[in-house]
């Protein structure tokens, strides 16, 4: 690989963490916590409960980590895995899995959603191939799937280049002033350069279901590079994972600060659930370029197969939580078992670690993160479950993810309403005036002792 060729690969990567940074400073910005307070550690939504109770020991371990990583820690990391996926090649050789053919295009098995989000019954054009990852779980794959071992893709000499630019890569991150104190980001930059280089050797239907994440700008700038140098033909297919507005406020569509600094240019074709959807990927993902030039758009509504049945009369409700909205939620439940009968079930997000506080609220936690309860109504936060139970006709209550436990008062009078109007239950069940909901908000406020430490 030329200089040139290598520099330009580092560029991409870079721009693709660009994107990974502006999200992680989203969630900081959701949480009312600025990054210096605790911290310039990657994935936020893992580590920001415990962060927010501990500020300052995660900002000495961000400190202390961050100056590990760039005094030799990033060459020890990238060494340990090159010498993992060095041996996990040699054994896919041997089993005879390298045999597969790349002109047949590929779904991406770059998360473990993808699984979930593939349906035969709404994308039965899929490729057979589907490229999977050593690191990335893939569970109930079609039967017609053949797999595509992403290190099957690979010569060893790709493989120590991969490793060489994930070294120029990590350190450039590091010594660029924009990005020098999220430098840990660069963690996954061995495993980016790996999956760019078989991804680059892939013609024909390249489907992904990331959206902006550094993945897409992966697939993205391995697209461009394809057009640009005129190898072979591509088409590049995006597939709507989750709700676009799930970390903004409920209606509110206009954050221009919160759009991904880096965008997509070079989508085909765009999978998404409906016309709002559409409007948010068209304005906050793709290029001025790729938002003005033909893009086929194809509508589908995701849906969820939903256990257990609905006893008799007896309500039963889902919260859909998140780590930014834990107090706000428990206030709410609180509020409402002082005038409702219901059963409840709390859905944590399988991304973010709920407090375990959470636990002992009063409702039930679901672990199972493929589980998904029959029931009458949901609380959630613009989620994309919201958009699933839709598809099976469940309602739901929604409010923004950094919404204030101050405003549960108004929140809770809403449900009632909204409850009232769906079950037709007795007016004297549901007809609380404003004083004594507010009242009985307080209360829990004041004596309930399971709220989430702040």
């Amino acid at each position: 690989m030329t200089s040139l060729s290598r520099i330009r690969l580092v560029a991409d990567y870079l721009a693709a963490t660009r994107n990974e940074i502006a999200v992680d400073e989203k969630f900081l910005r959701l949480a009312h916590v600025k990054p210096a307070e605790v911290g310039y550690m990657p994935r936020v939504p893992l580590w920001l409960n415990k962060g927010l109770k501990a500020p300052m020991l995660t900002r000495i371990v961000w400190r202390f980590t961050w100056v590990i990583w760039l005094a030799g820690g990033a060459f020890a990391y990238f060494a340990l895995e090159l010498i993992k996926l060095e041996r996990l090649r040699g054994r896919i050789s041997q089993s005879g899995q390298d045999k597969a053919t790349l002109t047949d295009g590929a779904v991406l098995g770059l998360s473990s959603r993808v699984c979930d989000v593939m349906n035969a019954t709404h994308f039965p054009w899929l490729p057979k191939n589907w490229l999977t990852c050593p690191w990335v779980p893939l569970h109930n794959l079609p039967k017609d799937a053949i797999k595509l071992p992403l290190i099957s893709l690979l010569t060893k000499s790709e493989l120590r280049e991969a490793f060489i630019c994930a070294l120029r890569a990590a350190y450039a991150l590091a010594y660029n002033p924009t990005s020098a104190r999220w430098a840990l980001q660069g963690y996954t930059a061995l495993r980016w350069f790996v999956v760019r280089k078989a991804v680059d050797k892939l013609t024909g239907v390249l489907v992904t279901t990331q959206h902006y994440d550094r993945w897409a700008v992966l697939v993205d700038r391995s697209t461009r590079a394809i057009r640009i140098q005129a190898k072979f033909s591509r088409k590049f297919v995006m597939v709507q994972h989750g709700a676009m507005g799930g970390l903004d406020s409920v209606g509110d569509q206009k954050d221009y600060s919160d759009q991904p600094p880096t965008r997509i240019a070079y989508v085909d074709e765009l999978h998404t659930y409906n016309l709002n959807e559409e409007i948010i990927f068209r304005r906050d993902v793709f290029t001025k370029s790729r938002q003005k030039s033909a893009l086929a758009v194809f509508y589908f509504s995701p849906t969820v197969d939903l256990t257990g049945e609905l006893v008799n009369d007896q309500l039963q409700l889902l919260f859909v939580g998140h780590p930014l909205c834990e107090e706000f939620q428990s206030k709410v439940f609180q509020a409402l078992k002082k005038v409702l009968d219901f059963d409840a079930f709390y859905k944590p997000h399988p991304k973010a670690p709920m407090s375990a506080s959470m636990r002992d609220v009063g409702w039930t936690v679901i672990e199972d993160s493929l589980m998904f309860p029959r029931v009458n109504l949901l609380v959630s936060y613009p989620s994309t479950l919201v958009i699933e139970y839709e598809g099976v006709h469940v309602e739901a209550m929604v409010h923004p993810l950094d919404i204030s436990p101050n405003d549960a008062i108004q929140f809770v009078q809403s449900t009632l309403e909204k409850i009232k109007l769906m079950r037709k239950l007795n007016p004297l069940e549901t007809e609380t005036n404003t004083s004594d909901q507010a009242q009985c908000v307080e209360n829990t406020d004041a004596n309930d002792n399971t709220q989430p430490e702040r």
